[in-house]
């Protein structure tokens, strides 16, 4: 009871053509296997209300105007953040300040960027629990099942064949990992945080 799940993107598209899209997406598929559940409004804003105070509502967050998300309280709070690696370290400052009563973070993103809060809740000694999900692990590869619309082995092979094995684009958007520079960088900032914390 009471508890409220945030749901937001750096984007309104993201939000609502995607983010949103999934929640009714999994809204039809539960009342066809029998649940009752609160039918969500078309827009995110809207949201999924029960009766007794649970709710699950989206929105985007506006960079020019972090503390738009300010406000939220609760003793039973979740923050989803798809395409956190965009989201500005503003924004997180924002919602770090919702959590004086323990609000739970889920972090959702492609590693595109070697600096923010999402880089840092990557790494070793972050309160985060980093899970890493490499699309070479998508059951359409591994063969473990078909899903439409996750990674096949033909998309992998054809990313790989079209920008090379070891391209920024491959270790980002195939294997999902952090880029050790960025294609316009001499100095990668994984080179430099290294060097920074030899001793000499």
């Amino acid at each position: 009871p009471a508890a409220r799940a945030i749901v937001t993107a750096p984007t309104g598209r993201q939000v609502s053509e995607i983010v949103w899209r999934e929640v009714l997406a999994f809204h039809t598929r539960a009342t066809k296997r029998g649940y009752r559940l609160p039918v969500p409004g078309s827009r995110p804003g809207t949201g999924v209300r029960w009766g007794d105070g649970r709710e699950i509502v989206g929105f985007t967050i506006d960079d020019s105007a972090p503390e738009a998300i300010a406000g939220f309280s609760g003793e039973h709070l979740q923050f989803v953040v798809d395409e956190a690696s965009g989201v500005d370290d503003r924004v997180f400052e924002a919602l770090d300040g919702n959590a004086a009563a323990g609000a739970r973070f889920f972090l959702i993103s492609n590693p595109t960027r070697t600096a923010g809060a999402f880089y840092d809740s990557q790494q070793p000694g972050s309160d985060y629990v980093a899970l890493h999900i490499s699309s070479e692990q998508s059951p359409n590869i591994t063969g473990e099942a078909t899903i439409p619309g996750l990674a096949t082995t033909a998309w992998r092979d054809k990313m790989l064949a079209k920008y090379g094995a070891q391209s920024l684009f491959a270790a980002v958007r195939v294997r999902g990992e952090f880029p050790e520079a960025g294609d316009d960088e001499v100095f990668g900032a994984t080179l430099v945080r290294t060097s920074m914390a030899l001793q000499v």
